[in-house]
């Protein structure tokens, strides 16, 4: 399945990536977490012992605060295709629009973010009030090509190892 979606393309070090807008719906329905069969990622298995251990979390407090929340926000989420599956025309100073081919895209980040939304999605009204809206709610994605599986670890180790909890002071807040 292809899609055509606006884009900019944009580059950090040497990690050349696209940054875009999506729907929840839209990232839920063509986005999934990794799985150990991945072989053309090779190394995903911790990634899904960490989804494993936090699904509870998911369902206790993510999903909810989602459902419940008139002004939910996320932070984006990073996506990996696969080599050749993202396409970019280029209009003007990096603005374009990117195609995808959607058949083997993967959460590198963001992959609790994308099940509470799926949680939300089938889950129904009982996890709050504004279930029913979160399938339109747009979400910043960032698409990545897959290189090689060891960029692809070093940006996943990077963008989760420096993850910084907030403090008592905020959670308060």
């Amino acid at each position: 399945m292809l899609f055509t979606i606006p884009a900019l393309r944009a580059r950090f070090g040497s990690i050349g990536y696209f940054i875009s807008v999506m729907s929840v719906r839209d990232l839920v329905a063509l986005v999934r977490p990794p799985h150990a069969s991945d072989s053309w990622i090779n190394g995903s298995l911790e990634c899904q012992d960490a989804l494993r251990l936090g699904t509870p979390a998911i369902r206790r407090r993510l999903a909810p605060y989602i459902a419940s929340c008139p002004d939910r926000f996320v932070g984006s989420s990073t996506v990996l295709a696969p080599p050749g599956a993202l396409v970019f025309e280029h209009c003007a100073n990096g603005v374009g629009s990117l195609t995808v081919r959607a058949e083997s895209l993967v959460a590198l980040d963001g992959q609790h973010r994308l099940l509470a939304f799926r949680e939300v999605i089938t889950g129904g009204s009982e996890l709050g009030e504004f279930a029913g809206k979160v399938g339109d709610d747009e979400v910043c994605v960032l698409f990545i090509e897959f290189e090689d599986p060891q960029k692809t670890r070093r940006i996943f180790n990077k963008v989760n190892r420096h993850a910084k909890p907030t403090g008592r002071s905020d959670n308060i807040v």
